[in-house]
């Protein structure tokens, strides 16, 4: 594996503390948070490769394209690189606004996840990293409520999205001091 991405959300938009619903909340750590857990635990030691195994890229002089080669204007970086989504909202630094109390501490712990996996990476795997992703406002049926809200210019197309996604992964991912940090679609750090 070289480009691994893990992407769920759900939201429950509680504006005060009293809107809080135990089930509702249980289930958004349990997809945003634990899911992104269950999956590193599989990923990280299983397909994510370990010190002293080298890691193949695919030449650019390759004449021969097969269906698992990246495109031809995809330059990789050097090592495997793990992303979990995660969100500005996330930030304890730069919430202004409050509100969003699961949601907000389930992307948070998504961070905190990151940070920890790639530390793990770090210590056991010479060729991997971890990273953690705002997309922005992407529209979909996730924030179809939140579009009137939103900027014209700040409201991402899917297709658009993906290819931030990928730039900014393969961007950050070059430079150690990048790792186990959250990254947004303009290739901004989100302050913890």
């Amino acid at each position: 594996m070289h480009l691994g991405f893990a992407l769920p959300g759900v939201l429950t938009p509680e504006r005060s503390p009293r809107q809080v619903e135990s089930g509702a909340a249980l289930e958004t750590f349990k997809v945003n948070t634990l899911g992104p857990l269950m999956l590193m635990k599989w990923f990280a030691d299983r397909f994510l490769p370990r010190k002293g195994t080298e890691l193949l890229l695919p030449s650019p002089s390759s004449s021969s394209a097969s269906s698992s080669s990246p495109p031809a204007q995809l330059s990789l970086p050097p090592h495997a690189t793990w992303t979990t989504l995660s969100a500005r909202l996330s930030s304890i630094a730069d919430n202004t606004l409050g509100g969003w109390y699961s949601y907000r501490a389930s992307k948070a712990g998504v961070n905190q996840l990151t940070k920890t996996l790639d530390l793990h990476l770090a210590k056991r795997q010479r060729h991997a990293m971890a990273l953690a992703y705002h997309p922005g406002t992407v529209r979909t049926d996730f924030t179809r409520e939140f579009w009137t809200h939103v900027p014209e210019e700040q409201l991402f197309g899917v297709d658009y999205a993906v290819e931030r996604l990928v730039d900014v992964v393969v961007a950050q991912a070059r430079l150690e001091s990048h790792r186990g940090k959250c990254w947004d679609w303009k290739g901004e750090e989100v302050p913890p």
